[in-house]
């Protein structure tokens, strides 16, 4: 039914397009790591947020980052320094009833003491052309398509590829928000 892709990739570059131009994304119109890389000038302490509860001492870090990951706001705001910088990157299901927003990621950060610095949010169309490109999106998206193989959803994908075959192309549409907020807190 189609050729598995299996090119490495590095960083956030995920987006294998092969000269045939299988996979087509609107460009997320802003750069996550060019902003992290501008406040690293500034601070000396970085966490990158893996977990959810954050195990770590009061006041430790200057600038904490969370791409694609559920966070707990209050661990964030005790371990976040005086003045610390917040940056999240977060997909949201457009169809999904638990949708996570930009508005309310915003109004939690708020009541739990950051100011939001810089907040906006954009929508993004994955087009594919090729069922074999769509599988290596969704194995390597995993902050999206958690638990994703092949094998357990053979059935639907053979569905889409009839469905990619007859019209020649299958969409995702996704929802990304973006913010930067700085700790208020007294102390």
């Amino acid at each position: 039914m189609f050729d598995k892709v299996n090119i490495p990739f590095n960083g956030w570059n995920i987006y294998y397009t092969n000269p045939n131009n299988e996979i087509t994304i609107t460009p997320i119109p802003f750069e996550h790591i060019k902003q992290i890389n501008e406040y690293l000038k500034k601070f000396d302490s970085l966490l990158d947020l893996k977990e959810y509860e954050l195990l770590y001492k009061s006041n430790s870090f200057d600038l904490i980052i969370c791409r694609n990951k559920k966070y707990n706001v209050q661990s964030v705001n005790r371990v976040i320094k005086r003045k610390g910088i917040f940056i999240i990157q977060q997909t949201s299901e457009l169809n999904s009833e638990k949708s996570w927003s930009l508005a309310q990621a915003t109004k939690e950060l708020e009541n739990n003491n950051f100011e939001i610095i810089e907040k906006f949010e954009t929508y993004n169309i994955t087009k594919f052309t090729n069922i074999g490109e769509m599988i290596y999106f969704l194995e390597n998206n995993p902050w999206n398509f958690r638990k994703f193989k092949i094998t357990n959803f053979a059935s639907s994908i053979e569905r889409i590829n009839n469905f990619i075959q007859k019209n020649g192309f299958i969409r995702i549409n996704k929802h990304y928000f973006f913010i930067i907020a700085q700790n208020k807190k007294l102390s």
